[in-house]
């Protein structure tokens, strides 16, 4: 049997989170980093920011330069975490095979043999 899987991906989840809390942060800039560390380096960010030169990993200071405008957020891994139990929860009726990474939104669902039950694995995804 041919094995069939798929993966859920959550483009900029830390900041999906963040806005599922606060509506307010919607479609502005928002940089999630640690604020106050020495060498704070952007951890995730949202699509408005990336349109203005913010990449994960940069400098938060150059970051903060770049998009003066942005909203900047301490990242909150516990609620990130929950985040994805949830998704886990809410994906674990099409598959018993699931794996995630760390909380950043990516989920794989290994759709193997289920084809009687939901279709295709294309029209499952």
């Amino acid at each position: 049997m041919d094995r069939s899987i798929i993966h859920l991906n959550i483009a900029d989840f830390a900041v999906a989170v963040e806005r599922a809390v606060d509506y307010r942060l919607k479609d502005r800039p928002v940089i999630i980093a640690p604020e106050g560390a020495a060498r704070a380096a952007v951890y995730d960010m949202s699509e408005e920011a990336y349109r203005n030169g913010i990449r994960k990993g940069m400098a938060l200071r150059r970051a903060a330069r770049l998009c003066p405008g942005a909203r900047i957020l301490p990242p909150h891994p516990d609620r990130y975490e929950q985040a994805m139990r949830s998704l886990l929860k809410q994906t674990l009726p099409y598959s018993p095979l699931i794996e995630t990474g760390e909380a950043d939104g990516h989920l794989f669902m290994d759709v193997s043999g289920t084809a009687r039950l939901f279709g295709l694995p294309m029209d499952l995804a």
